[in-house]
């Protein structure tokens, strides 16, 4: 008895691979290097902002627009 495959997951744009799409597929590091390039993404920045906190007083921290507020945890 076979599995029958949920309906839900079926995707019609990005169907399961069939044994002929595999063997028409390419290694990456086959591919021509301007698409691997483009390919692998953005590059990683030379300059990386650094992530810092600060510790505001509550009354200090209503001053700010809301959506600037990020509280790692709760008010004592």
């Amino acid at each position: 008895m076979s599995k029958k495959p949920n309906p839900e997951l079926i995707d019609g744009e990005n169907p399961e691979w069939t044994d002929e799409m595999f063997k028409q597929s390419v290694r990456f590091n086959a591919l021509p290097e301007s698409l691997q390039t483009k390919l692998r993404g953005r590059p990683k920045a030379a300059v990386t902002k650094e992530r810092i906190t600060i510790r505001l007083s509550p009354d200090e921290a209503t001053d700010l627009p809301i959506s600037e507020i990020v509280y790692p945890y709760e008010w004592p």
